[in-house]
């Protein structure tokens, strides 16, 4: 990133926070997000998610280790982005988990999320589209874990931040302390 990024966002912006999290803030403090979403990176992406390239997740954990070298402190749990079954079975594996697994370790991943409602693939769809979307599409599992923790939200990719707004709300609501995010990068 050649300029310095949102630190709520992550966006790549010269100022404190950016105009959109200046007028919404997000729920998440902070998102850490070493790379843009660019080539050889989203082909990287593309192949594990889309073409069960799974030996992938290890370069790409290394990669990000190396360009963020991120301590967890002991009471900041993973919160890997969850897939709905039905894409979970086709896929066979959720992208965001192994990842988290990879990064922080197995220990500090925990699944606080169940996304039950399938919902339309993200890639296609406007902002405004995207939140209507995943809007009631998550439910916190484990509220009596999740009730006063802090959660570092993890996911792939960070396009326009819909998801992951849903997810920090869900666990906020269920009663986290406060959640961050992390993802592998951050679209323009």
């Amino acid at each position: 990133m050649n300029q310095a990024p949102c630190p709520r966002c992550a966006l790549p912006f010269q100022e404190d926070l950016c105009p959109a999290c200046r007028l919404d803030p997000p729920p998440f403090v902070e998102t850490l997000a070493p790379f843009i979403y660019s080539p050889p990176l989203n082909k990287a992406l593309q192949d594990l998610k889309y073409r069960n390239k799974i030996h992938l997740v290890r370069e790409i954990s290394k990669l990000w280790k190396r360009a963020l070298p991120f301590q967890l402190s002991p009471d900041l749990w993973v919160c890997p982005v969850p897939l709905h079954r039905r894409r979970l079975l086709k896929r066979g594996f959720n992208q965001s988990q192994l990842l988290a697994t990879q990064i922080f370790g197995a220990q500090k991943v925990k699944e606080l999320l169940i996304r039950e409602r399938h919902t339309k693939p993200q890639v296609t769809l406007t902002y405004r589209e995207r939140l209507k979307n995943v809007r009631g599409a998550f439910r916190a599992q484990n509220a009596s874990f999740i009730r006063g923790k802090k959660i570092l939200l993890f996911d792939d990719i960070f396009t326009t931040g819909a998801t992951l707004k849903e997810c920090a709300r869900v666990l906020l609501k269920a009663g986290a302390e406060e959640v961050r995010v992390a993802v592998i990068a951050r679209a323009e």
